[in-house]
């Protein structure tokens, strides 16, 4: 217990003060506490947003994500296998936030009547999220940029679910000649 306790001591000071210069940014790492299992695979997917986000997919390693979020490497690899199941992990991570978001104010938007106004409550809490988290609109930028494989699977995995969800709304709009 006590060499066990210096070395977390050690290790928590070198981490507080460690970090990886890379071209465009400072990583700064940091120290997880004995993670549960599901706390630190959302922190390894908020990192991945992050860093995704910033750089890109081709840009971001799997060891900087891992360093950005205080785990080994091997954590990664154990949760995902690949960078390119962590990145689908972190788009499923990031939608099912946004379909919180969304799910809640569908609840609130549920009573009003007139469909501009109902719209309007939708589009002021998508800005809001997106304000919240801004990885999630860079990350779709990136990829809108040219085809490719992942932006095909995000589209037939969110867009296109929830396209038909606002679809009704979006008819009757266009019907009126409101959009």
């Amino acid at each position: 217990p006590y060499v066990q306790r210096a070395i977390k001591e050690v290790l928590v000071s070198v981490y507080n003060v460690l970090s990886l210069r890379t071209g465009r940014s400072v990583i700064t790492a940091k120290v997880i506490q004995s993670p549960s299992n599901e706390s630190s695979k959302e922190l390894i997917l908020q990192q991945a947003l992050n860093l995704f986000a910033e750089r890109g997919f081709s840009g971001a390693s799997t060891r900087e994500i891992a360093l950005a979020a205080g785990v080994n490497h091997a954590l990664i690899k154990y949760h995902f296998g690949n960078k390119e199941e962590l990145w689908r992990h972190a788009m499923d991570f990031l939608f099912k936030r946004l379909d919180q978001t969304m799910e809640a104010v569908a609840r609130e938007a549920k009573g009003i009547e007139d469909t501009v106004e109902r719209c309007k409550v939708y589009l002021a809490r998508y800005i809001r999220y997106c304000a919240k988290h801004p990885e999630h609109a860079r990350i779709m930028i990136q990829e809108s940029t040219g085809e490719n494989p992942r932006l095909a699977w995000v589209v037939r995995n969110y867009f296109v679910p929830t396209r038909r969800i606002l679809e009704k709304d979006y008819e009757e709009l266009m019907d009126r000649g409101s959009i």
